[in-house]
This record gives structure tokens, C-alpha cells and sequence, in this order.
């Protein structure tokens, strides 16, 4: 863990972690205690997952007490956020909002949000909220 400025702790992440991306049940359960713990030396936890429908990214959304879905405006990067939105959703969720990022206005931001909320309502059978 790194102090950051303002007294913030940052504990950095690595990409590209095999062991972390599919990890058995015990795995997943250790990671999910240190999250636990985490949290409760500290008032906000905040979690930066990869995209994609890897069980460690599941049951860590499936953990928290709300979940920031990002997409940018790229096909493929809204793709990968309703992908992961679908995997989520088969479990009861924590409340999901969606940030629309990298956007020329915040029409054409809502204009995302919106067609990807009437598809998580359409085919995932999940209510998503819209973060900006």
C-alpha cells in the first residue's frame, strides 16, 4: 500500500496477472477477505477492475456496495462493458451506474448510457443508472 496525496492509500494493481484473472473458490475467497478488511480500516473503497467476465471481477462487483460501469465511445469498449453488466446482472447486484467516458458532449454521452441501458432492460433483465 502507497500513501498518495491527500492521504489517500493507494494499493497499485498489475495487469496481465494470470492467477488473478480465472482463480479457484479458495483464491477468490482470500481476495475478497483482504478486500473486507480494507474496508474497514478505510471509509471509501475503491475498486479499479479490468473489463471482462473473469470470476475475480465478478465476485468482487457482486461485493461491493456500488459499481461504476466505464465504456468509452469505441464499439468494442461498449461491448465489453455490456458484457460484463450481463455477467454481473445473473446474481443479485449492488446498484450499477454507467460513466460514459472520452465523449465529445453530454449528448452524445446520454446517448450511450441510453442505448446501453435499453439493452441491459432488454436482454440482461438489468436496471443500470446513468453517472455522467
Amino acid at each position: 500500500m502507497l500513501e498518495g496525496p491527500g492521504g489517500i492509500s493507494i494499493i497499485p494493481g498489475a495487469s496481465g496477472l494470470s492467477e488473478l484473472v480465472d482463480c479457484d473458490e479458495d483464491t477468490r475467497l482470500h481476495l475478497l477477505e483482504q478486500v473486507q478488511n480494507l474496508e474497514l480500516a478505510h471509509d471509501f473503497l475503491i475498486i479499479d477492475n479490468s473489463t471482462g467476465v473473469h470470476s475475480a471481477v465478478r465476485t468482487l462487483a457482486l461485493a461491493a456496495d456500488r459499481v461504476l460501469l466505464f465504456t468509452t465511445t469505441e464499439t468494442t469498449a461498449i461491448a465489453d462493458a455490456y458484457a460484463s453488466l450481463k455477467v454481473v446482472c445473473e446474481s443479485p447486484t449492488p446498484p450499477i451506474d454507467l460513466v460514459v467516458n472520452q465523449v465529445k458532449s453530454s449528448a452524445q454521452a446520454k446517448d450511450i448510457a441510453s442505448r446501453v441501458q435499453q439493452t441491459a432492460r432488454m436482454f440482461a433483465k438489468c436496471k443500470i443508472g446513468y453517472a455522467g
